[in-house]
């Protein structure tokens, strides 16, 4: 009784375990494309230049 019980104990702590591993890396990939996405472009990347950089 005591070893069938431990086994369910240690079954359901891997699955919890797994699936909170999978929703962190979910979340990390989702937070990584965001930071991505919301990082201001230099200058240079966006083709703006200032009126001093014209040349004629």
């Amino acid at each position: 009784m005591q070893t069938s019980g431990l086994i369910i104990v240690i079954s359901a702590v891997v699955v919890i375990l797994f699936f909170v591993l999978r929703q962190n890396f979910k979340d990390r990939k989702k937070l990584t494309n965001q930071l991505n996405q919301d990082y201001k472009k230099s200058k240079d990347e966006e083709g703006d230049i200032d009126i001093d950089e014209i040349k004629h």
